[in-house]
């Protein structure tokens, strides 16, 4: 079992944001945003302060997104166009964030209320997710959008070299997940994957499978192992998901005439 982060005390704060800033490779202007970044609102609620890291957040959200989103049409991040939705959906995914929030120890920066704290707020997925997000939001006001493209680059470091390496199956595997969980949200019944007969000589097999949401067909996916080809039909299903809202969506599923037929060799 790992050890329990260390919370900080107040009087240890400059040098640990110091070490924070080490981190992320970026020194602020403001130190008093990054102050706010880290901010619970639970905190707020039992101190004299009139802040909390609500408002960086949302901005963080919106800047993590178009980070992605630059990096996928430049050399970062050169993805294929089928797969830039999905891949912004995984790196930009509260599960994804969570994970980056507990690389960068952000539990024991966070500065919590004593209710939250003694309910193990340092530890919680969600605050870790929505910390990352206003820290990003910090950097944006106290050094613009080239800094949070510095920090994020630094940061996603070994998701964006898997990425840019070519392996997408950790991408589609989440969105397999996700796509279930998203249906559960919504109190619908999971996925139905529907495998088709295998095409190609017996050392080439492809596989070929369909995923139903609620009997309507939303994607197909291909590959030489099943899991590979439900994979991709998950992705397809959860990139349309994502372009057009889930009520949209399901009111509206995709053309059966835009699927392939046969995969692209």
């Amino acid at each position: 079992m790992s050890e329990p982060e260390e919370v900080l005390e107040p009087d240890d704060q400059v040098d640990v944001y110091a070490e924070l800033e080490e981190t992320i490779g970026y020194a602020f202007t403001d130190r008093a945003l990054l102050i706010e970044a880290v901010t619970h609102p639970s905190h707020r609620h039992e101190s004299d302060e009139d802040f909390d890291n609500q408002a960086l957040e949302y901005l963080g959200d919106s800047a993590l997104n178009f980070a992605v989103a630059s990096s996928q049409i430049t050399d970062t991040l050169r993805t294929p166009e089928g797969i830039c939705t999905p891949i912004r959906s995984h790196l930009t995914g509260n599960r994804m964030l969570a994970r980056i929030g507990k690389r960068l120890k952000m539990g024991s920066y966070l500065r919590l209320g004593a209710g939250e704290a003694r309910s193990g707020g340092q530890h919680k997925k969600k605050n870790l997710a929505d910390t990352v997000e206003a820290l990003l939001g910090a950097v944006h006001l106290d050094g613009g959008f080239e800094a949070v493209q510095l920090v994020f680059q630094r940061v996603f470091a070994p998701e964006l070299e898997e990425i840019a390496a070519g392996s997408f199956s950790s991408v589609q595997g989440n969105l397999k997940g996700s796509l279930q969980e998203l249906l559960q949200k919504a109190g619908l019944p999971p996925p139905n994957y529907v495998t088709h007969k295998p095409m190609g000589p017996d050392h080439s097999r492809q596989f070929k499978v369909s995923v139903y949401l609620q009997e309507a067909r939303f994607g197909v996916g291909f590959g030489t192992r099943k899991q590979v080809a439900e994979q991709q039909a998950a992705a397809a299903a959860y990139h349309y998901i994502v372009e057009h809202g889930l009520a949209h969506a399901l009111e509206n599923p995709p053309d059966d005439k835009d699927f392939p037929e046969l995969p692209s060799f």
